[in-house]
């Protein structure tokens, strides 16, 4: 594999306004997630002991980034979103619903 390689960053925000993730089905979009972890768990039970030592450049790191350090950002990516929901949800509902208006 290539020794250090760049790993770039994106705006994610942009990238979910441009993909239209508002517009899209929550049940797809709910199984799409199964499908991705699914596939990434396999994955990672297959990546050799090396995989784990080898380290790029993220845009958005100043150190090194590992396949260790991806791994723990990428475990709490979902409770991150969901609780981004969850504070939503809560804030319509003491707002009241678009409905009661």
């Amino acid at each position: 594999g290539e020794t250090g390689p760049t790993i770039a960053g994106y705006d994610q925000d942009r990238w979910a306004r441009e993909m239209n993730y508002d517009g899209l089905s929550l049940d797809l979009s709910l199984r799409q997630i199964e499908a991705v972890r699914a596939w990434t768990a396999a994955f990672i039970r297959s990546l050799p002991e090396a995989a784990w030592m080898r380290a790029g450049r993220h845009t958005e790191h100043a150190e090194p980034y590992t396949a260790l350090q991806w791994l723990r950002i990428y475990a709490e990516h979902l409770e991150i979103h969901a609780r981004q929901i969850a504070r939503t949800v809560d804030a319509w509902k003491r707002a009241g619903t678009p409905e009661s208006h």
